[in-house]
């Protein structure tokens, strides 16, 4: 069985004093990407129009929209969602078998994705 692979949002390590890293996370207030930034002991994010966080105030912003956004996010009937995530569950338990099994598609999926001439 293979270990799923984890994606990281932050750099492997601390930028060099007064040096940027890019990161995978949006700025709250802007939606811009934030570099991670160094100065001495003191670790901040920044975006390029100039919203600064500290790691703490990142975390109670990110907190705070999706609080905000909570209530919207509620469905009225779930039994929609419910269906999908169980349709969703289903073909990745095909794609992990396809995977594990380490084998071609067979012709019609091949056909399917183009890939026979």
């Amino acid at each position: 069985m293979t270990t799923p692979r984890v994606v990281s949002l932050l750099p492997d390590s601390l930028p060099a004093d007064g040096e940027d890293r890019f990161t995978g996370v949006a700025c709250p207030d802007c939606s811009g990407v934030l570099t991670l930034r160094a100065h001495g002991t003191l670790v901040t994010f920044a975006c390029r129009i100039g919203h600064m966080y500290s790691y703490a105030e990142l975390l109670a912003s990110k907190e705070e929209i999706l609080e905000r956004r909570r209530p919207g996010l509620e469905p009225a009937d779930p039994e929609p969602q419910r269906r999908r995530g169980a349709i969703a569950r289903q073909e990745a338990a095909r794609l992990r078998s396809i995977i594990e099994a380490d084998r071609p598609l067979g012709p019609r999926a091949a056909e399917a994705l183009g890939d026979v001439p």
